[in-house]
């Protein structure tokens, strides 16, 4: 569900260029249309880079923060007031997705038996293009309308939110650099079977 809800936020901007462009308040040029547009992969690149903070304070609560973080400031941008305000929030939503990334993918490294690892990686890592047909097909109905096309793109991401934060584990190696190796096993073995 995490790839799922970056791939919608990351590719439903070029879908909605026509109805940005004639929003009587944005009116982007050409050149900040290309900003807008890469504007959440700006975001995880900074978002990638502050994830190894995870292996000091744990990855699941750092999971947790950039859920949260990509959630609200998806969200936020329904009703960025200007062009600069739109930006801002796919960047800070940019920077929660970058940290998901780099843990997700840790955690299922981690967490997932070797004997279909390769599979279960692969069949996450699908998310990202369904993400982006959903939100593809989803401002298609609303193209005239931006507004609604960008929170109907964000509803994957608050689902992803609840999903990490009801059901994401710690590390196991997290757990045993904090001297509980017993917690350690417990997560290891839930996954095992």
């Amino acid at each position: 569900m995490a790839y799922l809800s970056i791939g919608a936020m990351v590719d439903v901007v070029p879908m909605l260029f026509i109805s940005i462009e004639k929003d009587p308040v944005l009116r982007p040029s050409r050149t900040e249309l290309g900003i807008l547009a890469s504007a959440v992969t700006w975001g995880m690149a900074l978002g990638t880079a502050i994830a190894p903070v995870a292996d000091l304070v744990g990855r699941r609560p750092s999971l947790i923060v950039g859920s949260a973080f990509f959630s609200l400031f998806a969200v936020l941008q329904f009703s960025a007031s200007t062009l600069n305000w739109l930006i801002a929030f796919r960047v800070l939503a940019g920077i929660g997705a970058g940290v998901m990334i780099v843990i997700v993918n840790v955690l299922m490294c981690e967490l997932l038996p070797t004997l279909n690892r390769g599979f279960w990686l692969a069949a996450f890592h699908v998310g990202w293009p369904v993400g982006s047909s959903f939100a593809c097909i989803a401002a298609s109905f609303v193209h005239d309308d931006w507004r609604t096309a960008l929170l109907t793109a964000c509803l994957p991401s608050v689902v992803a939110m609840v999903l990490m934060v009801s059901s994401s584990p710690e590390s196991p190696r997290f757990l045993v650099l904090q001297d509980s190796a017993e917690s350690a096993e417990d997560v290891v073995n839930r996954f095992a079977r």
